[in-house]
């Protein structure tokens, strides 16, 4: 199979021979797994500020191909152009895929407000993973800023002009 999983064993008992003893009765045969782990990538998302409290941006991270063990990789957010604390929640974490599983999400908070700016970034890093290997490990989080530019005005004025200086 193409399956990466943990090596497989099973025994081979003789019994009953004729015209000869048995002298092992059980020979051990493993099958070593020759296939390569999966690849793990995270994908880039894009999401729309809003104007108040807190939504998540959810990454996917995946595995390009089912495994047969239990497949893990640790998480963490890191600033871009978006800061912590002010345009999103920080985190981290460890994603688990049980045998066969190939998708995970991971949310991230990202607070709302309603100041016009430019469009602000964060990024997901993976580390630390165990039966697979990292094709991707790094995934773009975009916040679009969807605020109305700000207005000016003038207001009008009168003024006397007098008749000496200015």
């Amino acid at each position: 199979d193409q399956l990466d999983e943990a090596d497989e064993t099973f025994v081979v008992n003789l019994a009953a021979a004729t015209n000869a003893t048995v002298d092992d009765g059980q020979g051990l045969a493993t099958i070593v797994d020759d296939d390569a782990p999966p690849a793990l990538s995270a994908g880039d998302v894009v999401t729309a500020e809003g104007h108040q409290g807190v939504h998540n941006v959810v990454f996917t991270v995946a595995l390009r191909r089912a495994s047969g063990r239990e497949v893990s990789v640790a998480w963490q957010t890191q600033d871009g152009t978006a800061q912590a604390d002010s345009d999103y929640t920080a985190a981290s974490g460890v994603l688990t895929f049980p045998p066969g599983i190939v998708s995970r999400t991971v949310a991230v908070a990202v607070r709302g407000d309603t100041v016009d700016e430019a469009n602000e970034t964060f990024r997901l890093l993976l580390s630390g993973e165990v039966h697979a290997v990292l094709a991707d490990g790094e995934a773009l989080a975009t916040i679009t800023d969807d605020d109305p530019l700000p207005t000016l005005s003038i207001a009008s004025a009168v003024v006397t002009e007098g008749h000496a200086g200015t």
